[in-house]
């Protein structure tokens, strides 16, 4: 799941992942943004972006040390309902799919595979992105290797 949509409605969440300036703070140097989302699979723990001087990342869909495994821009987002909601300690989510994770990714060495899900700030006066260190979820999955098999643990 890519956003919490408790108790709002899907438009109301979506405009939380979109924001569009008024002209006063237009003149503040306030950009229009939206949020798209990018799920990568790698063998590091830490996510790393290459960025340009500014901060702002070169390419999140190929300069990072990871695989990317899906990107989701912000239409696609809100399109097709990737929200979850909780009660009482119950998460229910909106949409679920199968992760397929390459063969290259288990390994003697390291006995981890990471999944990374990011959301990525997309500047759309200037099309640069960033990344913020607060809005990143990732997922550990320990294995041992026998043989040909993986097994989890």
């Amino acid at each position: 799941a890519l956003y919490n949509i408790n108790n709002l409605k899907l438009e109301q969440v979506k405009n939380y992942y979109h924001y569009i300036p008024s002209e006063e703070e237009k003149q503040n140097g306030i950009c229009m943004f939206e949020s798209d989302f990018a799920i990568y699979i790698s063998n590091s723990e830490e996510l790393v972006f290459e960025s340009k001087e500014d901060g702002s990342l070169i390419d999140p869909k190929n300069k990072v040390n990871a695989k990317l495994w899906k990107y989701i821009s912000f239409d696609d987002a809100f399109s097709t309902n990737y929200g979850f909601t909780n009660a009482r300690l119950k998460l229910s989510y909106n949409h679920c799919e199968k992760i397929t994770i390459p063969a290259e990714f288990f390994t003697l060495e390291n006995n981890r595979v990471y999944i990374h899900i990011v959301k990525l700030s997309h500047n759309l006066e200037k099309n640069t992105y960033s990344q913020s260190e607060y809005d990143y979820k990732k997922h550990e999955i320990a294995y041992i290797l026998i043989g040909n098999m993986v097994v989890l643990i």
